[in-house]
């Protein structure tokens, strides 16, 4: 290790070659040769690796959570549906004493209810891509950044 310190001699502007002098002193005391044992790094190596993985796995585990509530969601709004649908003719049938068989084809063939719960079904898949560009986009980044680090963190060693 060298030092290159710039000085003003014309002045008498010294003060570079002190703190130069300091940080050579304060190296040198502090300075001691490390006996790096590889079987406890390999082992702390391997510790940290382990656990970067687990954290890596928790994100894997909550994406799926995620999509398992996706559809809740999706069967929730369905069921809702289903009985909003069925209180119209429940309520038709309650108040007139009667179906016709045109009301009661409809209500057994339920066009109505399968073509709103394609726009809602379609609704929420069209939300579980954009979060999952999103999700897909971080996770990639983090993953790279988790790698940059350890590595340099290992190389300064």
């Amino acid at each position: 290790i060298g030092f290159i310190v710039v000085i003003d001699s014309e002045k008498g502007n010294y003060s570079n070659l002190i703190i130069g002098y300091l940080l050579a002193r304060d190296i040198a005391i502090n300075a001691r040769d490390m006996d790096i044992d590889k079987d406890i790094l390999s082992i702390l190596i391997k510790r940290i690796l382990k656990d970067i993985k687990g954290i890596l796995n928790i994100r894997s585990l909550v994406e799926a959570n995620i999509n398992n509530c996706e559809q809740i969601l999706a069967q929730l709004d369905k069921g809702l549906m289903l009985m909003e649908f069925n209180s119209e003719y429940l309520s038709k049938f309650l108040n007139e004493g009667k179906i016709s068989k045109k009301d009661l084809f409809d209500f057994y063939q339920g066009e109505e209810v399968k073509q709103k719960y394609k726009i809602i079904e379609q609704s929420i898949k069209s939300l579980t891509k954009d979060q999952k560009k999103d999700t897909t986009k971080k996770s990639s980044t983090s993953k790279k950044t988790i790698k940059k680090k350890a590595v340099a963190k290992i190389k300064r060693k």
